[in-house]
């Protein structure tokens, strides 16, 4: 992170909801898709959500399977490029869909393969 300002930013959907103060700048930045309030400054933003404008989308769910599309492609906080796929997660019983997403999208850009996503 270059001066003070985090190099990765998360936000998760109940912290969007609940209006949690963030950070006014950071590198990169993954937002719920439609994130009402001010988002900070930053340099890449990736949103994540049930809309196909997001860049990290539901595709659909099969039983415990949750498949994730990527509708563009990312970098990650590395500078690799994660180029556009469909890939599963598995949710557990009762689990929701956005916090799963929001993780998948976390561990994305920090650098995770999709393929290691689901392990």
């Amino acid at each position: 992170a270059s001066e003070g300002h985090p190099a990765l930013l998360v936000v998760s959907p109940q912290a969007a909801a609940r209006g949690v103060p963030l950070p006014r700048q950071c590198r990169t930045a993954l937002l719920p898709g439609g994130m009402r309030g001010t988002p900070p400054q930053a340099a890449s933003a990736v949103s994540y959500g049930a809309s196909p404008r997001d860049s990290l989308t539901i595709s659909s769910r099969e039983g415990g399977t949750l498949w994730a599309a990527l509708q563009r492609e990312l970098v990650t906080v590395d500078g690799r490029v994660v180029e556009r796929q469909e890939f599963p997660l598995r949710l557990e019983p009762g689990e929701e869909e956005l916090p799963a997403l929001a993780a998948a999208g976390a561990l994305l850009l920090l650098g995770v393969p999709p393929e290691e996503l689901n392990c």
